[in-house]
């Protein structure tokens, strides 16, 4: 792409034309596609961040509230956690299935954000590997077949709300 442009030098005999040609390469376009994806890769982040966040600080609140309101050897936390998380994900899913009204940026701080920081699946990972150390195996296996079994069924019933 070229963009030409005339213009006029003045000297001392009188104005005499000159032509400045300002070539626009490839090089320069795909350095301009770039930064334009970057950008949107930068909005991204920062969107599912702050959902992060927002998820992280409400794992963190429901950890205190349930290890205040029980106590044994189960996790119930990170259940609890869980099982909301999959309901919410679930729900959220449901909306953009049905209503097509969440928009990509919406999913980002929801779905991948919110959900990400909230739901605790590598905790849920570590808890059931403590267990069996410990000898907890009724425990151990209570717990891996209520948070898989219960996990399903919430993500299916906020499907079917919004159905």
């Amino acid at each position: 792409m070229f963009d030409i442009q005339a213009f006029l030098i003045p000297t001392h005999q009188g104005h005499i034309p000159s032509i400045s040609c300002n070539i626009i390469t490839m090089a320069s376009v795909n350095k301009i596609k770039h930064i334009k994806v970057f950008h949107i890769m930068i909005k991204s982040m920062l969107i599912a961040g702050c959902g992060g966040f927002a998820g992280t600080c409400g794992r963190f609140l429901m950890g205190k509230l349930c290890a205040h309101m029980f106590h044994g050897s189960f996790p119930m936390s990170t259940f609890m956690v869980n099982l909301l998380g999959c309901f919410l994900i679930g729900l959220f899913f449901g909306i953009i299935e049905k209503h097509h009204i969440m928009t990509p940026e919406e999913n980002l701080l929801l779905i991948t954000g919110f959900c990400g920081g909230f739901t605790t699946f590598s905790t849920f990972a570590n808890d059931i590997w403590v267990l069996g150390n410990k000898g907890n195996w009724t425990i151990c296996a209570l717990y891996l077949a209520a948070s898989v079994i219960c996990g399903i069924i919430l993500v299916w019933t906020g499907r079917a709300i919004i159905k």
